[in-house]
């Protein structure tokens, strides 16, 4: 659940700044998902039955990982008609 979060922020993320196109199901529950959540995506988590196996299994250092926030600089992107892989400004 944590991908998806981080998965629903970051593509609503890149809508602010380029127009794009989402083509799948996958996408637009992620960022239903994201919208929901992202007042305190900790908290939402936190209750989810994903997040007690991940602390079952010691790994709940990895939903705090994927929830960080702005930790690059630079988004690669895939601008289909120029087929280029470019640094989204």
């Amino acid at each position: 659940m944590e991908d998806t979060l981080f998965g629903g922020a970051f593509v609503k993320k890149l809508s602010e700044r380029a127009e794009i196109v989402f083509g799948s199901d996958a996408v637009r529950i992620a960022m239903e998902l994201w919208e929901k959540a992202r007042n305190s995506p900790m908290d939402y988590l936190k209750n989810a039955d994903h997040y007690h196996r991940l602390i079952a299994n010691g790994a709940e250092g990895d939903a705090a990982y994927c929830l960080q926030r702005n930790t690059v600089s630079v988004v690669p992107y895939y601008n289909r008609e120029s087929k280029k892989l470019t640094v989204l400004q």
